[in-house]
Parts: C-alpha cells; structure tokens; sequence
C-alpha cells in the first residue's frame, strides 16, 4: 500500500525543521519512505526490512543557509528580535551554505550501532567576516561508537587546519585524532568569538 503523511512542523525541543512531507510505500518484504524537508533544502530516502528490522537511509542536503541551521529556534523556528540582535546577533555573524550527504546502515531496534558516513562541504562561508573553505571534502564515518575522520581539510582566514584519525568506542590504544595548523591562531578568533561569554575574544600570534 501507499500513504503521505503531512508534518505542519518537525522539531526537535525548540529545534524547528519546519512543514514536512512524508510518502510511503508498504510491502510484505518493507517499507519504503520519502521524506521532503524545504527548510533546509533537504531529502531523506529510507527502507526498513518488514521481518529483519534492517534499515538502510540516505539524507541529502543541498544548499542549506548556515545561520539559520545553527540557531537555536532551527531554521524554520519563531526569532524574537532581542537588543543584541539589533546590534548583530552571532547568527547574523555566519553566512555562507553546506550541502551534504549522509547514509546509514544498521538495524532498528539497535540505531547506537550503525554505520553512519557523512560527507559535507560549504559554499561562500565566513565566520564573522573570515572566510571558511572546506579544501579538500570533508568525510566522517560511525560505526558503532568509533569515529573515523578520513579527511578534513579546512582553510580558516590564511590558516589550514587538517583532521584525521579515529576515536571513540573500539579506537586502539595507538589510534587519535590528529590535528595539524598552519598559520596564525588569530585567525580563529572570529569563530571563538560566536560562543557565549567570548565575543571579545582577540588572538594574536602564531
């Protein structure tokens, strides 16, 4: 058989993705499920095995604004102009896109265990006037409770930064997440400065 459901809004707490769409497709073998979220520009595919619990998904997100996704309301969330607002609130300080692609493997009834492999890049991002560029494609995989980085190159200001290695659950004791800079901590400043508590937060040097 087959059905749409209709969300007038999803959430998460006060996390807002806003109206959603949902087509399914039912067999005695799965279900198959399509889910449209205009928000963020995104699609999610799932099927789910009827008798084994097995799920295999796919979420897409293409183009999706970068500070309406950090705000705490969630991009389709009710903002309630403050004072700090009028005077340029941290989201106003972020611009730019991601578009990513995210699949998954596991098995329902055990979601902690899956196999997750998210990739990611960003389009014309700054951080408070400094430019973000994700250099070389970002990819991060789960696989029940280790976290793999395979690549994360990022371009900060005139500063690289590069992440890789594994941690977590089942991580060696000579597995680590490496970190490695080339540049100026100053250029990091603008993105300390976005937390509570550090908006004059100033770096100098090396």
């Amino acid at each position: 058989g087959t059905g749409q459901l209709r969300f007038s809004s999803l959430a998460w707490e006060t996390y807002e993705l806003g109206p959603s769409v949902a087509d399914v497709v039912l067999s005695a073998r799965d279900a198959r499920i399509h889910v449209d979220l205009p928000s963020v520009g995104g699609i999610a595919d799932a099927t789910i095995g009827t008798s084994s619990g097995a799920v295999t998904a796919t979420i897409a997100v293409t183009d999706a604004e970068l500070a309406a996704l950090i705000r705490a309301e969630g991009p389709a969330g009710w903002v309630r102009e403050t004072a700090d607002d009028a005077a340029g609130s941290t989201v106003e300080a972020v611009a730019g896109t991601v578009t990513l692609r995210a699949t998954a493997e596991g098995v329902l009834d055990n979601p902690a265990a899956a196999s997750v492999v998210v990739d990611a890049d960003l389009s014309n991002a700054q951080v408070n006037g400094v430019p973000v560029v994700v250099t070389r494609p970002a990819r991060v995989r789960h696989t029940n409770g280790l976290f793999e980085v395979e690549s994360v190159q990022l371009r900060v200001g005139e500063t690289t930064v590069e992440m890789k290695g594994r941690i977590g659950a089942g991580a060696s004791e000579t597995d680590a997440l490496d970190v490695s800079l080339i540049g100026t901590a100053s250029d990091f400043a603008p993105i300390v400065r976005l937390m509570p508590g550090f908006e004059a937060f100033m770096a100098e040097g090396a």
